[in-house]
């Protein structure tokens, strides 16, 4: 990079952040740590409670159980669609090139999954 775009760029950017300044005092806009407040005493308001007891839980511990649940109940689906082969042929989702590869051109591709679902779908992209 030149000498003179390089001045040129800081140029541009003095003239910019002095804009941002002269927009954000025209909106009145709250800073960084006004905010962050804001979001703490918002946050520190919010309670999970049993609709059938109306205890309040602990929320850490109900989000880490979820995801556990969560977790679980994905592997076992995931298990459930591609834990065994199709016709022979392993399951799983397939990236294949479709056509001739030509240097520096997009290249197309195809998406075949191929697992234990009520139909097989192939998607071309490209």
């Amino acid at each position: 990079m030149t000498l003179s775009a390089r001045s040129a760029l800081d140029a541009d950017e003095a003239r910019l952040s002095e804009e941002l300044g002269q927009v954000s005092e025209a909106l009145d806009a709250p800073g960084e740590d006004e905010v962050k407040a804001a979001v703490e005493r918002v946050a520190g308001g919010f309670r999970l409670v049993d609709a059938r007891t109306g205890a309040v839980i602990d929320s850490v511990a109900w989000m880490e159980a979820a995801r556990v649940k969560v977790r679980t109940e994905h592997r076992r689906l995931v298990e459930a669609v591609f834990g065994r082969p199709v016709a022979g042929k392993p399951s799983g989702v397939y990236v294949v090139p479709r056509g001739e590869r030509r240097p520096y051109r997009p290249q197309a591709w195809d998406f075949i999954v191929r697992g234990h679902l009520p139909f097989e779908e192939s998607v071309t992209l490209g």
